[in-house]
């Protein structure tokens, strides 16, 4: 089998999500800088993977994950010395280069280099860095993973440091100087929109190229069920249908652990034990306890406002807008209870796809697992 679970999947098990790659390297290739959104468990650090391993002729990208910078001076520290380090040998030496011949001293510890000074304002020497440089025939794309987080992370400490973030970026992004060479992809499981609303920021990013990664189709789920089953005949087109059906929304993750949980259980192909696998998965903390995690850092009303909401929805089918607004109104949060509701939506808890007025939980298995794990 190709399965694995809960991790970044490259190379040979890596599943080619064909028309969401063509989509993104159209965008790239329009020179736009691009937001790419994706709930949690969808797959999107997997495709940006695949996007850096496999770079088109004429493009070299680099990809880092800034979910834990807090601070805007670090967050252009880390890019700068990621293009000091992560390059290819050739563009290494160009880059080193470059840097010497602006006046700064590098440091060498191992394979590492960096530059000495650590005071120094990175946001300035990146854009002096970005300046200099004409490789002609070549684009660097720089792919920034969880750049909402880190927008939210800076935002936790001074809104006004927030709003100098997003403003200090968007110059990045429209100096011309630089984007002759350089453009971003910008990716998160949050909502980098919704965020930068709350703090009227929204025109630091109107200038954003946006691609929402959805769940599979159903074609889709059926294509990676085959992929990561390899040849294997562990489970018929009969009982394929059965657990497409018992799931409703197609996220890779959760398709990837139900084939895990067959393989291991011994199954002999009935759709009863179907239904105790899912029984038996809902059990496992350890393929749920993230999303309860994800609530935690909220403010404490806000948390128990968007724990409260959750319950309601995981143990009826959905839960109204109507009263979402009286238990906002009940937690003191009824000015910023939208900003949390959509938090919730960015990040593949609930949808009200089917009624703006009702909002129900993504996935059964989830709605499963809170419900006997969190309301109760």
């Amino acid at each position: 089998m190709k399965n694995v679970v809960g991790q970044v999947v490259t190379g040979e098990k890596f599943f080619n999500r064909k028309e969401d790659i063509r989509k993104l390297w159209e965008k790239i290739k329009s020179g736009s800088s691009v937001l790419l959104s994706a709930p949690r468990r969808t797959g999107k650090t997997s495709i940006l993977y695949h996007i850096k391993d496999n770079p088109e002729e004429g493009y070299s990208i680099f990809y880092l994950d800034t979910e834990s910078v807090d601070s805007c001076n670090e967050f252009f520290r880390k890019i700068y010395n990621h293009l000091l380090n992560e390059s290819d040998e050739k563009l290494k030496v160009k880059i080193v280069e470059m840097v010497k011949s602006l006046g700064k001293k590098i440091e060498e510890v191992g394979k590492t280099i960096k530059l000495g000074d650590k005071e120094l304002d990175y946001y300035e020497e990146l854009v002096l860095l970005m300046k200099k440089p004409d490789f002609k025939d070549q684009k660097i794309v720089i792919i920034i993973d969880e750049f909402a987080q880190t927008l939210q992370n800076i935002l936790k400490d001074d809104e006004k440091k927030a709003v100098l973030f997003l403003e200090k970026n968007r110059s990045l992004r429209q100096n011309p100087e630089i984007n002759k060479n350089i453009q971003f992809i910008y990716a998160g499981s949050i909502g980098l929109e919704n965020i930068a609303e709350s703090i009227d920021g929204s025109k630091y990013i109107n200038d954003i190229n946006s691609q929402i990664l959805k769940p599979l189709t159903k074609q889709e789920a059926k294509e990676l069920i085959t992929f990561i089953l390899d040849g294997e005949q562990l489970i018929n087109d009969e009982i394929m249908d059965y657990i497409l059906q018992k799931l409703h929304e197609f996220v890779p993750y959760y398709i990837q652990i139900i084939i895990q949980e067959i393989h291991e259980s011994g199954f002999s192909g009935t759709t009863l034990e179907i239904d105790r696998i899912f029984e038996e998965i809902v059990k496992k903390r350890v393929y749920f306890e993230h999303w309860h995690t994800r609530l935690k850092p909220y403010k404490s009303n806000e948390y128990k406002f968007a724990k409260k909401i959750l319950n309601i929805a995981s143990e009826n089918e959905f839960v109204t807008s109507a009263v979402i607004y009286d238990k906002a109104v009940e937690f003191g949060v009824e000015e910023d209870y939208k900003a949390v509701v959509n938090a919730l939506i960015y990040d593949g808890y609930i949808n009200n796809d089917g009624k703006p007025s009702e909002y129900k939980f993504n996935s059964p298995l989830l709605k499963m697992w809170w419900c006997r794990n969190v309301a109760n």
